[in-house]
């Protein structure tokens, strides 16, 4: 598992590994194992996956581009709101618009948190800043404002709809206390998913047949990978 800044590291050491390489985040690309294991929350709460609509707040960054990529490839509609100086990159959004043509979704792409939580039924943000200097901490934060989600953005939702945020959060900055320990809040069992998804990919790798000869292990394994 290899958690990289960029894509090309990734490749890299999958070039050169004589075991499977699983892409635990590339950072200037993407996060699929957060976006996948995303999937299985909403599935986990009784939801469905084809024809709901996710919608991203934030820059748009790695994880938006996962959140993007995985949610149109599953069939949902995908709504992104990012700003002027961190958009939806072009290559991302034209695999998203494949994906869409494919399911008969649609890609909304705009600057306009309102306009994008309005249809939604998951509200995804995630970090603005992480382990950055006090003066880009402060120009983000000015910058972004817009941006989080708060009681007055959630009021333009629609009825149901449920936040995710891949933690860890930066409260006050892209989310506020009464959304993320709101009840629609989904973050939690996101952050378990994470682990269960992880160990189904691990299973997934080396072959349910190569655990131990034990029942209950077995069993689980063949869950896991349901």
């Amino acid at each position: 598992m290899a958690r990289t800044q960029t894509v090309a590291v990734l490749r890299e050491l999958a070039d050169a590994a004589t075991v499977p390489v699983a892409n635990g985040e590339a950072g200037d690309w993407d996060h699929p194992i957060q976006s996948v294991s995303d999937a299985l929350t909403i599935l986990d709460y009784g939801g469905r996956l084809e024809g709901e609509t996710m919608a991203w707040i934030g820059h748009g960054d790695c994880m938006c581009n996962s959140v993007a990529l995985t949610f149109s490839r599953l069939g949902m509609n995908v709504n992104v709101a990012t700003p002027a100086h961190f958009p939806l990159a072009d290559d991302v959004r034209r695999l998203v618009e494949d994906n869409c043509r494919a399911h008969g979704t649609r890609l909304l792409a705009t600057d306009d948190p309102e306009e994008v939580v309005a249809d939604a039924d998951y509200v995804y943000t995630s970090l603005w800043w992480w382990e950055d200097s006090a003066e880009y901490v402060a120009e983000v934060r000015r910058k972004m404002r817009r941006y989080q989600v708060n009681e007055a953005l959630w009021a333009k939702t629609k009825p149901g709809a449920r936040f995710m945020h891949c933690l860890p959060a930066v409260r006050g900055d892209e989310v506020t206390d009464e959304i993320i320990d709101g009840p629609a809040s989904m973050v939690w069992d996101m952050a378990e998913n994470r682990k269960h998804l992880q160990k189904a990919v691990i299973l997934a790798l080396v072959g349910i047949d190569r655990l131990p000869a034990d029942p209950d292990l077995q069993a689980i394994g063949r869950a896991l990978l349901t």
